[in-house]
């Protein structure tokens, strides 16, 4: 077979290949996503069901304690029995903002919050005409609450008289707030939303935030949850903002509520996109040796064999690469399942206790958590019950307890690390709050709220070996990859070397090319590599001077300081509790940056200073470069992002490396102008004060 077919052959089998093997992997990011997305709209749906059905629960209390107090007309010649009543079955609801009875005309009868004005009116109030047009239950448009002054969500429930009467209401306000904040623990990174309509495509809450009480007709979730009795994931254009994203929805049990999950498709396939990069960069680099090998072979057979056997090396090349994405989609499988188990949070136990330490109220949760039943647990000690040990066995005594002291002290006790006892006898790891409770009678008790931390104990673990697996990986690639360029360098060397007299100019240049190329790619390799290896959990952080730091940075790049004529001023600069050799290497990349992108009209110039804000020190680090557009001062902080790519060399992760150290020590770093007119930037840096 001709040399020249049996490269087109060779090319055609690896192009092939490599679009396969891109595919499969768009295909098993896309199937991961959608699994981890349908089981966070689940667990969502089921924590805004536990709400819900909460409030619901608070209901029937509210208004089976006014039925007992004699009805609407008995409470206001009463006083503020009902208030204090409705402020102690709100206390234990950190969700709740308000709890409200107001009469059959829509006049307040008795609130949890204290200072409310009397004669204050809910006439006007959507839930309340709802309630006067018939209906008995109702979860109400987001308001601004005339008592607490929040935003909420409105949960309502009629009391009639025989004739059909309306006789009161009684409300419970759920904090807008508290569902936001709940909708942000799920974000893992930019580009995700958590939306809760109502199933006339009312908007309740969202994550990002977004004004509640707007209606969007068009929200594809709400109208396929009238036809489809469970949760699915699909492609779409989101309602709210017009995003295409990767949703998935659910139904909040029998109540008229959905939970929308999504992603931007452009952030779900970074990833991707940085694998295809790197295939079609290894693709090309092999192309180019095979054009070179080829016309190398017309010279004779032995140039031919040195061909084939270039071909024979790019071939296990992408078979190793191949072998090595396939692997990483394992490793991506095995940390999405753990994410999806640490994503299915079960809702906290909440016992109460008066002074002697008996148990005066148990929730559900609690029960199913240490074993106990109701009648079990209801008048006995709770110390005895379910905190007498140690997990070593040692005895635990009550006077050491800090629900003893939550009964003793006013303050909050916040313990993250004992255990509970079962009534098996098993024990399991708590984190657990204990506060003063005032009970009715004047006496002192207390108020527990735990949840059970086995799941996240598994994950920590779990998130160990991953790390291992993630630097194993991370040397196989600088290695395994850095070889077979080191291979094409070599030999498209020997080429030039050898040959150059018998090879027209062309080929030479190309030559160059490939060469070039090489270096390159092994350049982005080792850029990779430091980048992924930022997150590493056994490097410990110590108090560090970040003046010296910047000496040692400014003191690396003295070459380029004297070819250029740059100065680099650094002012004085604080401690902080950090990894010094991260910390060189943020001023190096940024001191590098002022100096590679100079202007041609004027020597570089660097100024570090600093000042305090609050509990952060703010570093800015100014040069009189060329300057960032305003469009472009958030992308060149992403991985391969390159602004000026003619005459300058890089690889464009120089700034993606100094926001992901910046980030590692809880801080955060961003570009403007300057403010004195001058040309150039400044880049600030935010980091936590001592």
């Amino acid at each position: 077979m001709p040399f020249a077919l049996l490269a087109v052959l060779i090319v055609g089998i690896m192009t092939a290949g490599a679009g396969a093997l891109v595919w499969q992997a768009r295909q098993s990011v896309q199937a991961e996503a959608h699994a981890n997305h349908r089981g966070t709209a689940r667990a969502l749906s089921r924590h805004v069901f536990h709400v819900v059905r909460s409030s619901e629960v608070l209901l029937e209390q509210m208004l089976a304690e006014l039925d007992r107090q004699g009805g609407v007309d008995a409470v206001r010649r009463s006083g503020a029995s009902l208030q204090d009543t409705l402020a102690q079955l709100v206390q234990p609801l950190s969700e709740v903002s308000v709890a409200l009875v107001a009469d059959g005309d829509g006049w307040l009868v008795a609130s949890s919050q204290k200072s409310v004005p009397e004669d204050l009116s809910y006439v006007d109030r959507g839930w309340f005409q709802a309630h006067r047009d018939g209906r008995d239950f109702v979860i109400g448009d987001p308001v601004m609450s005339r008592t607490s002054g929040e935003s909420i969500l409105t949960i309502s429930r009629a009391v009639r008289a025989a004739d059909g009467r309306l006789l009161a209401v009684a409300l419970v306000g759920v904090q807008i707030r508290y569902l936001e904040k709940l909708f942000a623990e799920t974000h893992t990174d930019d580009g995700r939303a958590v939306t809760l309509f109502r199933t006339d495509s009312v908007l309740i809450a969202r994550n990002p935030p977004e004004p509640p009480g707007k209606r969007y007709p068009n929200a594809w979730a709400v109208q396929r949850s009238q036809t489809e009795s469970t949760g699915s994931a699909v492609i779409a254009a989101t309602a709210v903002d017009g995003f295409d994203r990767l949703n998935a929805w659910d139904r909040v049990g029998d109540y008229p509520l959905v939970v929308v999950v999504g992603q931007t498709m452009n952030k779900l396939l970074a990833p991707w996109r940085v694998f295809t990069l790197q295939v079609v960069s290894l693709l090309a680099v092999v192309m180019v040796a095979l054009v070179m090998a080829g016309r190398l072979a017309l010279s004779g057979i032995r140039r031919e064999e040195a061909g084939l056997a270039a071909a024979e090396d790019a071939r296990h090349a992408a078979e190793q690469a191949r072998a090595e994405a396939e692997a990483a989609a394992r490793d991506l499988a095995r940390v999405n399942q753990s994410l999806t188990s640490v994503l299915a949070a079960t809702p906290e136990g909440i016992i109460g206790m008066d002074a002697d330490d008996r148990v005066i109220f148990v929730n559900d949760a609690a029960l199913s958590q240490v074993g106990f039943s109701r009648i079990e647990m209801l008048g006995q000690p709770l110390h005895p019950l379910v905190h007498h040990h140690h997990a070593d066995g040692t005895p635990y005594p009550a006077e050491d307890c800090a629900m003893q002291r939550g009964v003793r002290e006013a303050e909050l006790c916040v313990i993250a690390d004992e255990v509970f006892w079962r009534k098996d006898g098993s024990f399991f790891p708590v984190e657990y709050t204990a506060g003063r409770l005032d009970l009715p009678d004047g006496s002192r008790g207390c108020v527990v709220v735990f949840r059970d931390i086995s799941a996240r104990r598994r994950m920590e673990e779990e998130l160990k070996r991953s790390n291992a697996d993630l630097e194993q990986f991370a040397y196989a690639v600088s290695h395994d990859l850095q070889e077979p360029l080191r291979t094409i360098s070599g030999f498209v060397g020997l080429l030039k070397r050898g040959y150059r007299d018998l090879l027209p100019d062309e080929a030479v240049e190309f030559i160059d090319l490939a060469v070039d190329g090489v270096q390159r790619m092994s350049g982005m390799i080792d850029d990779l590599l430091a980048y992924s290896r930022i997150g590493r959990a056994d490097i410990q952080a110590a108090p560090v001077e970040l003046d010296d730091c910047a000496a040692k940075a400014r003191d690396s790049l003295l070459a380029a300081i004297d070819e250029t004529g740059a100065t680099v001023e650094i002012g004085a600069l604080p401690v902080v509790v950090a990894i010094e050799s991260q910390m060189v290497s943020l001023f190096q990349n940024l001191f590098g940056n002022a100096i590679k992108y100079a202007s041609p009209e004027r020597p570089p110039h660097v100024v570090v200073t600093t000042r305090r804000e609050g509990g952060d020190w703010v570093l800015r680090v100014a040069d009189n470069g060329i300057g960032i557009g305003p469009n472009d001062r958030e992308r060149v902080f992403k991985v391969f992002q390159r602004l000026h790519r003619r005459g300058v060399s890089g690889s464009g992760v120089g700034l993606a490396l100094c926001r992901r150290i910046v980030e590692r020590h809880r801080g955060s770093i961003s570009v403007e102008e300057r403010d004195d007119g001058q040309p150039g930037s400044v880049f600030v840096v935010r980091l936590p004060a001592l």
